[in-house]
């Protein structure tokens, strides 16, 4: 191809060179003189020329306008190459899913079993505090007259004796003295030398609710002498009714 379409100019200048190189003569071609037969030479040669110029480019379209089969083939495999790479973008998305949805499905299951956990703690310590107070009774209720509240030092009162945990008790209250502005509420063992642990309420007025006091701190060496809180007297003017 790039030689044909070099043959032309190529051979233009051959002639050319050629008719340099003939004489300048008279030609006489019938009635018709040339002065310089180079001249008639270039007007017969140019339209050949010019002929073949166009049939080259008239061939060089037909053949442009003529499908290729290589870039046929080029393009249908890449044709293929893209249909594969969307087929695998595809599947990496769908596995991208999968992991999602399998991360939210072992999330969700973890969340389940923290509840799950979280509702068996609370049974199990429903079920100890069951057990720690199986012998205890939760329908005692003790007033204490105002006398024996606003009672100066040496005044105590106590509670009549009840039992709790197979033993006897009683709930002992005084001041310390004079001097203390505290009330002690005690419970007094009778008869052993254990311990209890449990919770005094001490009613407010109406509708202001209740104050709870642990008694869980009852030390080993004080084992068969009173123990309980001591309730400062600002405090204790909320429970008077």
């Amino acid at each position: 191809q790039v030689f044909a379409a070099l043959l032309g100019p190529l051979a233009l200048a051959a002639l050319a060179l050629l008719l340099g190189t003939l004489p300048a003569q008279p030609l006489q071609v019938g009635s018709i003189r040339f002065e310089d037969v180079r001249f008639l030479f270039a007007a017969l040669i140019l339209p050949l020329w010019l002929g073949y110029t166009v049939l080259l480019q008239r061939a060089e379209e037909a053949r442009r306008q003529r499908p290729d089969p290589l870039a046929e083939k080029q393009a249908a495999k890449l044709e293929e190459l893209l249909l594969e790479f969307r087929a695998m973008q595809k599947q990496q998305e769908q596995i991208v899913q999968d992991i999602s949805e399998l991360k939210a499905s072992k999330a969700k299951g973890e969340a389940a079993a923290a509840q799950e956990q979280q509702i068996r703690d609370e049974e199990a310590a429903i079920d100890r505090l069951h057990r720690e107070l199986c012998g205890a009774s939760g329908v005692l209720v003790h007033r204490f007259p105002a006398h024996a509240v606003q009672g100066t030092d040496g005044d105590l009162w106590s509670t009549p004796v009840f039992t709790a945990c197979g033993r006897l008790w009683s709930i002992r209250m005084g001041r310390h003295g004079s001097t203390n502005s505290s009330t002690y509420f005690c419970l007094l063992p009778h008869g052993h030398d254990d311990r209890l642990r449990c919770v005094l309420l001490f009613a407010k007025r109406p509708g202001r609710g209740y104050k709870e006091w642990s008694v869980n701190d009852w030390p080993p060496e004080l084992a068969g002498h009173p123990w309980g809180p001591n309730i400062p007297a600002e405090e204790l003017e909320e429970y008077k009714q």
